[in-house]
């Protein structure tokens, strides 16, 4: 059935989707509340570059069931880039300085192609829709359809349907990526859980390389602050480890080493475990424990260097949780935001 592939609500908010309760800026296509067997499936993949103001769209393609190819075109970005991501995008500033479409012209050309019952195909479309700035209900994401976790979309479409994409040194072709996940998720529809397994085709054995023992092979410093308890596990790697005992000293420590000679700096925020500890919490204690740590985020960000990424991550249990039914409020609180330090005042987040 095509609606057992599609993700719930719970699932894209999980998966990092932007549902309009939280992103009202974004255009909404026209939909049916329920898809059923009639359903089209629609495959977008979407090319993005940076800009001065984060990714933005200079690329999507939409392909149907039959690889017919119902919109591709180039569109250039409001502001000014960046870096173009050639290796991965394929787009060059030869290619986008003649281009004139726009996001709107292209949110407008999408709105009257999709139809209302459609199913949107894609591989961690969560990324394209948000270049695209347009939310739909009814999704199959590529990358988590046949595992608990994300796989590459190379991997699957090696894997799955013995097809190689993603060759060249030109970058990704957009369309070939569009048709691959298209195919997976046909593929899925036809077998289902007679398909195999995913496996990566690595050995088991094979050695682990810490980020830590990466930026040491490469004659760089680490730094970690943490309670002395958790420093224990990063002695075997080479790193200097700070001794923390709140989080406000970790917030002044950090600060410091920022301006040191570490190429990694990380520290660990222990208030946010308050709201972990299967207790239930008044609005007012979550409001107030986020906000002193957003607080202590940003003075952290304000020592960084330019040029510097910042990655903050809000972890908690994620095993055995079915985001179908009953998802708690502190399962929904695991995210990861990673934004880049540019001269200027405020972080671009992703």
């Amino acid at each position: 059935m095509r609606g057992d592939l599609v993700l719930t609500e719970g699932q894209m908010r999980w998966h990092g989707y932007l549902l309009p309760d939280v992103s009202p800026d974004f255009i909404q296509t026209n939909h049916v509340d329920v898809v059923d067997e009639d359903s089209p499936l629609i495959a977008i993949d979407c090319e993005m570059c940076l800009t001065c103001n984060g990714q933005e769209l200079t690329r999507v393609s939409v392909v149907n069931e039959k690889h017919e190819v119902l919109y591709d075109t180039l569109v250039k970005p409001y502001n000014k880039i960046i870096h173009y991501n050639t290796q991965f995008s394929g787009i060059t500033e030869r290619l986008l300085n003649p281009v004139t479409i726009r996001l709107a012209d292209v949110q407008k050309k999408l709105l009257s192609i999709i139809p209302t019952n459609a199913i949107l195909v894609g591989q961690s479309l969560n990324g394209d829709l948000k270049a695209l700035k347009m939310y739909h209900p009814h999704c199959i994401d590529t990358s988590s359809l046949f595992t608990t976790y994300k796989v590459g979309l190379k991997a699957l479409t090696k894997f799955y349907l013995k097809k190689d994409i993603q060759c060249g040194n030109d970058g990704h072709n957009s369309i070939e990526d569009a048709t691959a996940s298209m195919d997976l998720a046909l593929l899925k529809l036809r077998k289902g859980n007679n398909l195999r397994n995913y496996q990566s085709g690595r050995k088991n054995d094979l050695p682990v390389e810490s980020i830590f023992q990466r930026i040491a092979a490469g004659k760089q410093k680490s730094t970690v602050l943490d309670v002395p308890g958790n420093l224990k596990k990063f002695y075997k790697d080479s790193v200097d480890c700070i001794t923390v005992m709140t989080d406000s000293e970790t917030k002044k420590k950090m600060k410091k080493a920022l301006n040191g000679d570490s190429s990694l700096v990380c520290g660990h925020l222990h208030s946010f475990k308050t709201l972990m500890d299967g207790i239930s919490h008044e609005q007012e204690v979550i409001e107030s424990t986020l906000g002193k740590i957003d607080e202590r985020v940003g003075e952290i960000y304000a020592a960084m260097p330019n040029n510097s990424l910042c990655i903050v991550v809000f972890a908690s249990s994620t095993q055995d949780i079915d985001m179908d039914v009953n998802t708690s409020e502190s399962e929904l609180y695991s995210r990861c935001f990673a934004g880049i330090k540019y001269e200027k005042d405020e972080p671009e987040t992703t």
